[in-house]
């Protein structure tokens, strides 16, 4: 008995590898026989666009730590093992200051506006979204009084934070450059059970993030601009706010991939050109956008220019798109804060 099977065309190809999370282009051609699928893993697709990224990346870091998180990135392998040589090996840990001398200058920045007032941590609740392998504003966040911390990051392993060689390189550190800062004559053992019993972490987004509690100070540090759904994040994070909750957050527009030209390629195409060559590392939103968000779910905020950058705008070929769009001031700015307003919500 001879048995049929349903034909099969381009088209259930490549429906079937774009499932499969493929990135797939098809050329036509006359017939079938003629046509041409070009496919490629998105991941794998995005790193090779990005060698240019990865080049710069070898003379920074080395060639083996560049090669262990393009193992990573790409899922080709990615163990617990692995993870801990990369955090161990993470430029973070060679600068204890970094998180104290960010949150400074911010600090300083925005006190420029006349209108908005540094933090105050003492017996506030904390969160941080996008807090980064190495826990972000945490320390500084207990070392300062806060009753509770709250770190969420997707792509972190909370556990890997407790590893002796970590404690001993990186946290001792940390709390060491904090006390010089403040002056205070504080035991390290008492702060690290502090940070043990206050501080959380949790591989997850603010969306699935497993508690009722509402939060005081809210932080982020070049995360926004990495969050997709964006208006979806907004008003979960709304709802996670308390009355009079305080927020900075610095957000970066560059395209993450080359400080001497921060706005190549992504001026230069649509934005769903950018994310099919070069995946949704970035969301693409702009300043006008993100701040939609937060004021339609009743968040009053101000953005505070950090960098703006016309003369790396001025050199490109921008494509209409973004300027039918947008001014020339929106498309220049690199850097900003946002941070809220001083208005109780």
């Amino acid at each position: 008995m001879t048995r049929s099977f349903p034909s099969l065309t381009p088209k259930h190809v490549i429906n079937a590898l774009k499932r499969g999370g493929f990135y797939v282009h098809h050329v036509k051609g006359s017939h079938c026989t003629n046509g041409r699928i070009r496919l490629v893993s998105q991941s794998l697709l995005s790193q090779v666009l990005n060698l240019g990224v990865r080049l710069r990346a070898a003379r920074r870091f080395g060639v083996v730590r560049t090669g262990v998180r393009l193992l990573r990135k790409t899922g080709v392998l990615d163990t617990r093992a692995l993870r801990r040589w990369d955090l161990l090996h993470d430029d973070g840990v060679s600068r204890p200051q970094r998180m104290r001398t960010f949150l400074q200058y911010y600090e300083a920045r925005a006190s420029e506006s006349g209108s908005w007032a540094p933090l105050d941590f003492e017996g506030k609740r904390v969160l941080e979204i996008g807090c980064g392998p190495l826990g972000g504003w945490g320390p500084l966040a207990i070392e300062r009084g806060a009753a509770d911390y709250v770190g969420v990051d997707p792509g972190m392993d909370p556990d890997l934070l407790g590893d002796p060689a970590l404690v001993r390189g990186y946290l001792r550190a940390v709390f060491a450059d904090l006390r010089a800062g403040d002056g205070t004559d504080a035991d390290f053992e008492v702060f690290r059970k502090q940070f043990a019993d206050r501080a959380r972490y949790a591989a997850a987004s603010i969306q699935n993030l497993d508690t009722s509690e509402r939060f005081d100070l809210v932080l982020s540090n070049s995360c926004l601009e990495h969050i997709n759904g964006f208006d979806d994040f907004a008003a979960h994070l709304a709802r996670r706010m308390a009355t009079g909750a305080r927020m900075l957050h610095l957000v970066n527009f560059s395209n993450h991939r080359d400080k001497a030209s921060p706005f190549s390629s992504i001026y230069e195409m649509p934005p769903d050109v950018y994310h099919k060559r070069f995946g949704r590392h970035i969301n693409l939103l702009r300043a006008r956008e993100m701040g939609a968000a937060f004021e339609h779910c009743g968040l009053a905020i101000q953005w505070i220019p950090l960098d703006v950058q016309t003369d790396a705008l001025s050199r490109l070929s921008v494509d209409p798109w973004w300027t039918a769009r947008y001014d020339t001031d929106t498309l220049a700015l690199r850097t900003a804060l946002l941070v809220d307003s001083g208005s109780t919500r």
